[in-house]
């Protein structure tokens, strides 16, 4: 199925939780339209525990084992429903320490990882 997307350092492994939220665009003809915010933040756990599921309940970054870069509730056990939320009426806008995307979510997790790994390093 996959697993979360997880950055091990030797003294903490990184998870990346999502929080959406969205405020309402317009109605018309009955049917309502969104704006989404979907924000990225890292979330540490010292511990490195395993039963990462029991612990920390919420939305996380999630790697299929088709290598897709997918939104993953794991309170409900099952993938955000993205098809609905990036219709055309709809605008999803991807926030990252307060870096505003709008695109796909793998170009996201890039940026994400550029910061990590290259940015601090090198800039």
């Amino acid at each position: 199925m996959g697993d979360y997307l997880t950055i091990e350092k030797p003294d903490k492994a990184i998870y990346f939780k999502i929080n959406i939220t969205s405020n309402l665009k317009y109605i018309t003809h009955g049917n309502e339209y969104f704006n989404y915010y979907v924000n990225i933040s890292e979330f540490d756990v010292y511990d490195c525990i395993t039963d990462f599921d029991d612990n920390y309940g919420g939305i996380y970054l999630w790697i299929t084992e088709e290598k897709e870069i997918k939104l993953f509730d794991n309170i409900k056990k099952e993938f955000v429903n993205f098809d609905k939320m990036c219709s055309e009426e709809n605008t999803v806008t991807f926030i990252y320490y307060s870096n505003e995307y709008s695109c796909d979510l793998e170009y996201i997790v890039k940026e994400i990882l550029f910061n990590i790994f290259v940015k601090d390093k090198y800039y």
